[in-house]
């Protein structure tokens, strides 16, 4: 069968045995398709936030919480509410910066005027 010591079997190896030994077998077949065994997902923990111990955690920053359980949300509203808030934060802290950044551009300005009247 061609087993050496130092190369143990692999697939090429089995096939060409099962093909030896029985030369009908189905893996020969045309129409044959393997059987892909279904994927085991992942476990998430699920916690139950009805009674609203888990509100105003902080959130999950950054890559160093990677390994960390992720909360999932009891209902679809839950998860809605919590999307609607940090959108409404994210725009709260880009308008804050455009107002900053207006009040630079105006204090350039006047400071320019500055300049030219003295």
């Amino acid at each position: 069968m061609g087993l050496e010591r130092n190369k143990m079997p692999d697939r090429n190896w089995m096939i060409i045995c099962i093909g030896t030994l029985d030369p009908m077998h189905k893996i020969f077949d045309k129409a044959y398709k393997p059987v892909i065994k279904p994927r085991q997902a992942k476990f998430e923990p699920v916690f139950d936030n009805s009674d609203g111990f888990f509100d105003n955690l902080p959130e999950r920053r950054g890559c160093n919480d990677r390994g960390g359980p992720r909360f999932t949300f009891s209902s679809r509203q839950q998860r809605l509410d919590f999307a609607i808030k940090k959108e409404e934060e994210r725009a709260a802290r880009t308008s804050k910066k455009i107002e900053s950044l207006k009040l630079q551009k105006e204090l350039m300005s006047t400071e320019k005027k500055d300049v030219e009247l003295s």
